[in-house]
Order: structure tokens, then sequence, then C-alpha cells
């Protein structure tokens, strides 16, 4: 029987659009969700998330794959910042 937090939960997932950033150290960022592409400099990038904004801040910074909702920042990446 599933219990009301994992019911909870669910409905959540259903209402909330999904994001999900795994940083490998500070060299490379994998972003799930990624909708488009808002700025794209050396210093920073900016990525239309569902639901939010997320600005990468750092030094030689790349955008090394894109696919349908996931890009990979690279370079070093002194911050992350969302809006």
């Amino acid at each position: 029987m599933v219990n009301k937090k994992e019911k909870l939960k669910e409905k959540m997932g259903e209402i909330l659009p999904t994001l999900q950033i795994t940083l490998l150290s500070n060299h490379e960022a994998v972003v799930e969700g990624c909708e488009n592409i808002m700025e794209l400099e050396e210093d920073r990038i900016r990525l239309q998330c569902k639901g939010l904004q997320v600005l990468f801040r750092g030094t030689d910074l790349q955008l090394c794959s894109l696919t349908e909702d996931t890009a990979t920042v690279q370079g070093t990446i002194v911050g992350v910042e969302y809006s």
C-alpha cells in the first residue's frame, strides 16, 4: 500500500516541473530540465529551465553538450544562481 507521503510526492511531481543539476567538482555541471539558452559568455551561462533560470558564473565556461532537455556546462564554475 502506498503511504500518504509517497502519494503527495507523486502529485507534486505532476504539478511542479523537474530540474536536476549534478555538479562534478567545480569543472562540470549536468542540467536536466533545460529548455533554452538565454546567455552564453565565457564567464557566464544562463539557462532557462523548467520553472526558473539558472546562471553559472566562472571562467572558460562552455556549453559542451545540449540535448532535448539536458545541457552540460564545463569550465571553472565559481557560482550557481537561481531566479
